[in-house]
Protein backbone atom coordinates (compact mmCIF):
# COMPACT_ATOMS: atom_id res chain seq x y z
CA UNK A 1 0.00 0.00 0.00
CA UNK A 2 1.37 3.55 -0.86
CA UNK A 3 0.03 7.15 0.52
CA UNK A 4 0.05 10.11 -1.65
CA UNK A 5 2.64 12.92 -0.18
CA UNK A 6 0.71 15.79 -1.24
CA UNK A 7 -1.46 14.52 1.25
CA UNK A 8 1.36 14.09 3.51
CA UNK A 9 2.37 17.64 3.16
CA UNK A 10 -1.19 18.87 3.67
CA UNK A 11 -1.47 17.04 7.21
CA UNK A 12 1.30 19.48 8.70
CA UNK A 13 0.44 22.53 6.95
CA UNK A 14 2.83 22.14 3.54
CA UNK A 15 -0.08 21.98 1.02
CA UNK A 16 -3.15 23.52 2.54
CA UNK A 17 -6.51 24.78 1.37
CA UNK A 18 -7.09 28.28 3.05
CA UNK A 19 -3.09 29.31 3.24
CA UNK A 20 -0.88 27.64 0.45
CA UNK A 21 2.34 29.52 0.11
CA UNK A 22 1.34 30.59 -3.70
CA UNK A 23 -2.04 31.97 -5.09
CA UNK A 24 -4.32 28.47 -4.98
CA UNK A 25 -6.93 28.71 -2.80
CA UNK A 26 -8.99 25.28 -3.39
CA UNK A 27 -7.40 21.73 -3.92
CA UNK A 28 -9.08 18.26 -4.81
CA UNK A 29 -7.61 15.48 -5.49
CA UNK A 30 -6.71 15.50 -9.15
CA UNK A 31 -5.64 19.11 -8.72
CA UNK A 32 -3.32 17.68 -6.15
CA UNK A 33 -1.79 15.25 -8.77
CA UNK A 34 -1.63 17.53 -11.42
CA UNK A 35 0.13 20.06 -9.51
CA UNK A 36 2.72 17.40 -8.53
CA UNK A 37 2.57 15.02 -10.94
CA UNK A 38 6.04 13.30 -10.16
CA UNK A 39 6.46 13.33 -6.50
CA UNK A 40 5.18 9.31 -6.66
CA UNK A 41 4.16 7.90 -3.19
CA UNK A 42 5.95 6.99 0.13
CA UNK A 43 5.77 3.13 1.70
CA UNK A 44 3.93 2.16 4.45
CA UNK A 45 6.75 2.09 7.06
CA UNK A 46 7.88 5.90 5.37
CA UNK A 47 4.36 6.69 6.11
CA UNK A 48 4.20 5.43 9.79
CA UNK A 49 7.64 6.76 10.61
CA UNK A 50 6.74 10.74 9.14
CA UNK A 51 3.36 10.70 10.51
CA UNK A 52 1.96 7.73 12.45
CA UNK A 53 5.16 8.37 14.52
CA UNK A 54 3.43 11.57 16.33
CA UNK A 55 0.66 10.67 17.98
CA UNK A 56 2.31 7.25 19.12
CA UNK A 57 4.87 9.37 20.75
CA UNK A 58 2.48 11.81 22.38
CA UNK A 59 0.55 8.49 23.96
CA UNK A 60 3.69 7.01 25.38
CA UNK A 61 5.17 10.60 26.68
CA UNK A 62 1.14 10.25 28.31
CA UNK A 63 1.35 7.35 29.59
CA UNK A 64 4.83 7.25 31.48
CA UNK A 65 4.37 10.93 33.03
CA UNK A 66 0.76 9.42 34.22
CA UNK A 67 2.52 6.08 35.65
CA UNK A 68 5.05 8.53 37.25
CA UNK A 69 2.22 11.12 38.96
CA UNK A 70 -0.20 8.24 39.89
CA UNK A 71 2.65 6.02 41.82
CA UNK A 72 5.93 8.02 42.51
CA UNK A 73 5.04 11.42 43.05
CA UNK A 74 1.61 13.63 42.86
CA UNK A 75 3.41 16.92 42.66
CA UNK A 76 1.63 19.56 40.04
CA UNK A 77 4.12 19.61 37.62
CA UNK A 78 4.35 16.33 36.58
CA UNK A 79 0.45 16.30 36.76
CA UNK A 80 0.60 19.68 34.02
CA UNK A 81 3.20 17.25 31.98
CA UNK A 82 0.69 14.49 31.65
CA UNK A 83 -1.93 16.94 30.85
CA UNK A 84 0.28 18.66 28.38
CA UNK A 85 0.99 15.81 26.44
CA UNK A 86 -2.62 14.23 26.11
CA UNK A 87 -3.32 17.60 24.73
CA UNK A 88 -0.73 17.06 22.17
CA UNK A 89 -1.76 13.28 21.31
CA UNK A 90 -5.08 14.93 20.53
CA UNK A 91 -3.90 17.55 18.23
CA UNK A 92 -1.54 15.02 16.35
CA UNK A 93 -4.37 12.84 15.69
CA UNK A 94 -6.93 15.71 14.78
CA UNK A 95 -3.68 16.97 12.24
CA UNK A 96 -3.47 12.99 10.93
CA UNK A 97 -6.74 12.36 10.35
CA UNK A 98 -8.37 16.20 9.13
CA UNK A 99 -8.78 16.74 5.11
CA UNK A 100 -8.08 20.18 5.35
CA UNK A 101 -4.55 21.91 6.56
CA UNK A 102 -2.53 20.81 9.94
CA UNK A 103 -0.99 24.33 9.79
CA UNK A 104 -3.40 25.84 12.62
CA UNK A 105 -3.21 22.72 14.76
CA UNK A 106 0.75 22.55 14.73
CA UNK A 107 0.73 26.74 15.39
CA UNK A 108 -1.34 25.50 18.29
CA UNK A 109 0.67 22.41 19.65
CA UNK A 110 3.49 24.79 19.51
CA UNK A 111 2.38 27.20 22.11
CA UNK A 112 0.53 24.62 24.15
CA UNK A 113 4.19 23.23 24.26
CA UNK A 114 5.71 26.19 25.40
CA UNK A 115 3.46 27.03 28.09
CA UNK A 116 3.33 23.31 29.34
CA UNK A 117 7.25 22.63 29.58
CA UNK A 118 7.88 26.13 30.58
CA UNK A 119 5.53 25.46 33.70
CA UNK A 120 7.24 22.55 34.48
CA UNK A 121 10.56 23.83 34.58
CA UNK A 122 9.94 26.94 36.14
CA UNK A 123 8.73 24.33 38.85
CA UNK A 124 11.93 22.32 38.20
CA UNK A 125 13.90 25.07 38.87
CA UNK A 126 15.08 26.04 42.57
CA UNK A 127 16.45 29.58 42.75
CA UNK A 128 14.24 32.79 41.81
CA UNK A 129 16.95 33.44 39.18
CA UNK A 130 16.41 30.91 37.25
CA UNK A 131 12.79 31.05 37.46
CA UNK A 132 13.13 34.36 35.84
CA UNK A 133 14.61 33.03 32.98
CA UNK A 134 12.57 30.78 32.50
CA UNK A 135 9.38 32.62 32.52
CA UNK A 136 11.17 35.52 30.27
CA UNK A 137 12.08 32.84 27.59
CA UNK A 138 8.28 31.37 27.84
CA UNK A 139 7.23 34.81 27.35
CA UNK A 140 9.28 35.55 24.03
CA UNK A 141 7.74 32.19 22.71
CA UNK A 142 4.24 34.02 23.64
CA UNK A 143 4.85 36.91 22.19
CA UNK A 144 5.82 35.94 19.11
CA UNK A 145 3.24 33.72 18.26
CA UNK A 146 0.66 36.52 19.15
CA UNK A 147 2.74 38.17 16.47
CA UNK A 148 2.60 35.97 14.09
CA UNK A 149 -0.30 34.29 14.15
CA UNK A 150 -2.98 37.66 15.29
CA UNK A 151 -1.22 40.64 14.45
CA UNK A 152 0.87 40.18 11.37
CA UNK A 153 -0.89 37.04 10.01
CA UNK A 154 -2.02 37.07 6.40
CA UNK A 155 -3.09 34.47 4.14
CA UNK A 156 0.26 33.68 2.68
CA UNK A 157 1.01 32.48 6.05
CA UNK A 158 2.72 28.27 5.71
CA UNK A 159 4.18 26.18 8.49
CA UNK A 160 5.66 28.66 11.13
CA UNK A 161 8.94 27.15 11.39
CA UNK A 162 10.82 29.84 12.96
CA UNK A 163 7.97 29.52 15.88
CA UNK A 164 9.61 26.27 16.43
CA UNK A 165 13.11 27.25 16.03
CA UNK A 166 12.19 30.32 18.69
CA UNK A 167 10.69 27.22 21.13
CA UNK A 168 13.75 25.05 20.37
CA UNK A 169 16.30 27.54 22.09
CA UNK A 170 14.08 28.54 24.89
CA UNK A 171 13.86 24.93 26.13
CA UNK A 172 17.22 24.17 25.62
CA UNK A 173 18.32 27.12 27.36
CA UNK A 174 16.16 25.80 30.46
CA UNK A 175 17.42 22.38 29.90
CA UNK A 176 20.95 24.08 30.77
CA UNK A 177 19.78 25.61 33.49
CA UNK A 178 18.57 22.48 34.79
CA UNK A 179 21.93 20.99 33.99
CA UNK A 180 23.77 23.81 36.22
CA UNK A 181 21.25 23.26 39.11
CA UNK A 182 22.26 19.44 39.18
CA UNK A 183 26.06 20.62 39.12
CA UNK A 184 25.83 22.61 41.63
CA UNK A 185 23.56 20.90 43.96
CA UNK A 186 25.05 17.06 43.88
CA UNK A 187 22.95 14.51 46.60
CA UNK A 188 23.38 10.59 47.24
CA UNK A 189 20.85 9.84 44.79
CA UNK A 190 21.83 8.41 41.74
CA UNK A 191 20.70 10.22 38.84
CA UNK A 192 19.52 7.03 37.47
CA UNK A 193 16.55 7.12 39.68
CA UNK A 194 15.81 10.92 38.72
CA UNK A 195 12.88 10.70 36.31
CA UNK A 196 13.20 14.51 36.48
CA UNK A 197 16.82 14.03 35.15
CA UNK A 198 15.49 11.01 31.96
CA UNK A 199 13.03 13.13 31.22
CA UNK A 200 14.92 16.29 30.80
CA UNK A 201 17.68 14.25 28.81
CA UNK A 202 14.78 12.88 26.25
CA UNK A 203 13.69 16.37 25.94
CA UNK A 204 17.15 17.75 25.03
CA UNK A 205 18.25 15.06 22.42
CA UNK A 206 14.59 16.06 20.94
CA UNK A 207 14.91 20.51 20.65
CA UNK A 208 18.61 19.84 20.03
CA UNK A 209 18.06 17.65 16.79
CA UNK A 210 14.58 19.60 15.84
CA UNK A 211 16.39 22.84 16.44
CA UNK A 212 18.41 22.28 13.01
CA UNK A 213 15.38 20.62 11.33
CA UNK A 214 13.06 23.29 11.55
CA UNK A 215 15.87 25.41 10.57
CA UNK A 216 15.92 23.65 7.80
CA UNK A 217 12.22 23.74 7.37
CA UNK A 218 12.12 27.56 7.40
CA UNK A 219 14.64 27.72 4.63
CA UNK A 220 12.95 25.30 2.29
CA UNK A 221 9.91 26.65 2.68
CA UNK A 222 10.48 30.43 2.48
CA UNK A 223 13.67 30.74 0.81
CA UNK A 224 13.92 28.19 -1.78
CA UNK A 225 12.31 30.01 -4.52
CA UNK A 226 11.14 33.62 -5.01
CA UNK A 227 7.80 31.71 -6.08
CA UNK A 228 7.79 30.00 -3.43
CA UNK A 229 7.30 26.54 -5.61
CA UNK A 230 8.61 24.24 -3.92
CA UNK A 231 10.00 21.30 -6.23
CA UNK A 232 9.41 17.56 -5.87
CA UNK A 233 12.53 16.92 -4.17
CA UNK A 234 12.09 18.93 -1.79
CA UNK A 235 8.94 18.31 -0.64
CA UNK A 236 10.01 14.81 -0.37
CA UNK A 237 12.61 15.91 2.14
CA UNK A 238 10.89 17.95 4.13
CA UNK A 239 8.45 14.51 4.31
CA UNK A 240 12.17 13.09 5.34
CA UNK A 241 12.61 15.68 7.91
CA UNK A 242 9.63 15.45 9.66
CA UNK A 243 10.52 11.98 9.89
CA UNK A 244 13.88 12.13 11.04
CA UNK A 245 12.16 14.57 13.98
CA UNK A 246 9.12 12.35 15.09
CA UNK A 247 12.35 9.51 15.28
CA UNK A 248 13.44 12.23 17.97
CA UNK A 249 10.27 12.60 19.46
CA UNK A 250 9.58 8.49 19.87
CA UNK A 251 13.55 8.27 21.24
CA UNK A 252 12.55 10.94 23.71
CA UNK A 253 9.37 9.43 24.55
CA UNK A 254 11.02 5.85 24.99
CA UNK A 255 13.34 7.14 27.34
CA UNK A 256 10.78 8.75 29.29
CA UNK A 257 8.59 5.36 29.73
CA UNK A 258 11.97 3.70 29.83
CA UNK A 259 12.65 6.20 33.17
CA UNK A 260 9.84 4.74 34.90
CA UNK A 261 9.92 1.01 34.11
CA UNK A 262 13.52 1.61 35.45
CA UNK A 263 12.51 3.24 38.73
CA UNK A 264 9.46 1.16 38.98
CA UNK A 265 11.88 -1.59 39.07
CA UNK A 266 14.35 -1.05 41.36
CA UNK A 267 11.63 0.10 43.86
CA UNK A 268 10.50 -3.11 43.61
CA UNK A 269 7.05 -1.83 42.97
CA UNK A 270 4.52 -5.36 42.32
CA UNK A 271 2.96 -3.89 39.25
CA UNK A 272 2.56 -0.56 37.40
Amino acid sequence: MKFSCPNLLRIIGLVNTGKFPYPIREFSRSAEAKFYPSLGSVSKVNYFISFLLTPVSYALFTTGTAIYSRRFSGELKYKILMAYFFVAFIFALKALVQETSGLEIYNRLCIVTSIGLSFYFFQLMSTSSQKRIVVLLALVQIVYHVLSNFILADTTSIFDSMAYVILSTGMVVMIFLYVVQLLNNVTDEPLSMSFDFWFVAGQLIYFLGSFLIFLTFDYLTRKISPSHQLTDSHQLMLVWLWGVHNVLLFLSSLLTVGSVLWIAYHKKLPSL
